[in-house]
């Protein structure tokens, strides 16, 4: 297999023989994780990424270097090989936030990282890390409310010309309020399986893609995130926990006006993901993520029958609720 050979044309550039390889569970990209021994005292992670995708694999390093430096436990970068496109990095484990019993502290402590780099990143240059120097634009969000549209709202029933132009104006809401309110550095996938816990500290993996894009974004992803399932009273008192500290960075910003951008960027973040869960299974044929589905739908759905943001999205799919999570909740169970 390609990735196969590009891992041992990287290891015999090196010089290096391991002794044993186990690959490891990855996720929806084309990534690939191999736990290797026998290179040292301890083992070693090799991730092989597409040929074509070298230039996020120089991203990986240099947004790592750049967390490491505000204190964010990220994996070390112990060898590079671009030609074949691999990194030899620390093992940080497999223990997923998802398996800690009690994990409420754990959260605090992610928070409280996130915080102190959306600080930093406020008074930094736009060349200090390739995640400084884009944006989550109105092309993007865009896109991900249309692929919402397409693949979970249209196959139950397509939309008809009035709610197309109702979509638009759900659209024109959204982009308004999450291009044109306070922009933070944003991990942009931040979640359970993402954050990984060894030896009492909590490793921050997956992180290419950072950028700066709405503020509240990542806190969204972390507390309605579909893998971790957590509940209103947990996800409320974290919540409240991180307002308290940064609200003095954002004073210009009302309370209102918080309870406004935090309902557009959770709505955000479930379209982004309800959409990807139905798109991997269907076009990549990837269910195994089908079974968080029922999650992310629930919680969508409270914020877009609650938020007065969301009456236009309300409106199209008030409709379509049941018929929606009839379909998914029945794949989910199947998986």
């Amino acid at each position: 297999m390609v990735v196969e050979r590009q891992l041992a044309e990287a290891l015999a550039a090196w010089g290096l023989a391991a002794q044993g390889g186990e690959r490891l569970a990855g996720d929806v990209s084309h990534r690939r994780y191999y736990r290797l021994t026998g290179l040292g005292p301890s083992s070693v992670v090799a991730m092989v990424s597409p040929l074509e995708e070298t230039n996020k694999m120089a991203d990986w390093v240099l947004i790592g270097q750049h967390l490491a430096h505000h204190g964010v436990a990220v994996p070390a970068t112990l060898r590079r090989y671009d030609p074949a496109a691999v990194l030899l990095i620390s093992d940080v484990g497999d223990t997923l936030l998802t398996a800690v019993p009690a994990p409420e502290a754990c959260y605090q402590r992610v928070i409280e990282d996130l915080r102190r780099v959306e600080l930093a990143a406020a008074s930094e240059p736009s060349d200090c890390s390739p995640a400084h120097g884009r944006r989550l634009d109105e092309i993007r969000i865009r896109w991900e409310l249309r692929r919402f549209r397409k693949v979970v709202a249209a196959p139950v029933r397509d939309l008809t010309d009035d709610e197309l132009v109702t979509w638009k104006e759900a659209e024109d809401t959204l982009v308004r309020l999450l291009t044109g309110g306070p922009q933070s550095w944003m991990h942009r996938d931040l979640h359970a399986r993402n954050l990984l816990l060894q030896e009492e500290r909590i490793w921050w993996i997956d992180f290419q893609d950072a950028m700066i894009g709405p503020w509240l974004y990542d806190l969204a992803s972390l507390l309605y995130d579909p893998y971790a399932a957590l509940g209103p009273e947990l996800r409320g008192r974290l919540r409240e926990r991180y307002l308290s500290e940064v609200q003095r960075v954002h004073r210009e910003v009302s309370a209102s006006e918080i309870g406004c951008q935090w309902e557009a960027v959770a709505i955000q973040r479930l379209v982004h993901c309800v959409a990807c869960y139905v798109w991997v299974a269907e076009h990549h044929g990837k269910d195994l993520y089908l079974k968080y589905l029922p999650y992310a739908l629930a919680r969508l759905r409270e914020l877009i029958e609650t938020a007065p943001l969301a009456g236009p999205l309300r409106r199209v799919l008030a409709s379509r609720w049941e018929a929606i999570e009839a379909r998914w909740s029945h794949d989910a169970v199947a998986c």
